[in-house]
């Protein structure tokens, strides 16, 4: 797999001129955006030799919401705890708490509102409940679509944009809805 985080990592200088050259201003999140670059030659030691401090205190998220329990009983029923945990992660509550992008106020001068993954998880997980206890394929279709809107947001904040991606999605969440 490929490593997250910018904590605990050795550049080249040829990578480091990489990283300069296809991502000169990040929009995204650093290690996200330089990560999923396939130009980048990554290794990563397991175990991990060292790990963020995923147990601090957020700025944009509240601490044991609701919706953050309901979140992480549908993350460890799917099995996404485990998945994280692999990836270095000791707590899935992090994940909750991870600003994804940060959308400016109309009338705000200049101010802007934290998106975190958290909530747009768990939107997502309730659509997709829903769909399965309803039975019905135009909501399941909806998820897809929404969840593809996300990525598509992320992918083009971190410079990743591919038309054939969101033609994918749009394919997917058609073959739901009439076949």
């Amino acid at each position: 797999h490929r490593p997250t985080g910018t904590h605990a990592y050795i550049v080249s200088s040829q990578g480091a001129k990489k990283l300069l050259d296809l991502l000169p201003k990040a929009r995204y999140h650093v290690d996200l955006s330089a990560w999923a670059l396939p130009e980048l030659k990554l290794y990563a030691a397991t175990p991990f030799l060292a790990t963020q401090n995923f147990k601090a205190v957020s700025t944009v998220a509240k601490e044991k919401s609701m919706t953050s329990r309901f979140l992480r009983w549908c993350w460890t029923i799917v099995g996404f705890s485990k998945m994280i945990e692999q990836g270095g992660v000791p707590d899935i509550g992090w994940a909750w708490k991870c600003a994804m992008f940060a959308l400016p106020l109309p009338f705000g001068n200049g101010r802007r509102v934290a998106i975190t993954m958290g909530p747009m998880s768990a939107f997502w997980v309730l659509i997709v409940s829903l769909a399965v206890a309803y039975r019905s394929r135009p909501l399941l279709s909806f998820s897809v679509l929404y969840q593809g809107a996300i990525c598509a947001l992320i992918r083009y904040l971190s410079g990743t944009w591919s038309w054939r991606f969101v033609f994918g999605y749009l394919l997917v969440a058609a073959a739901i809805l009439y076949l």
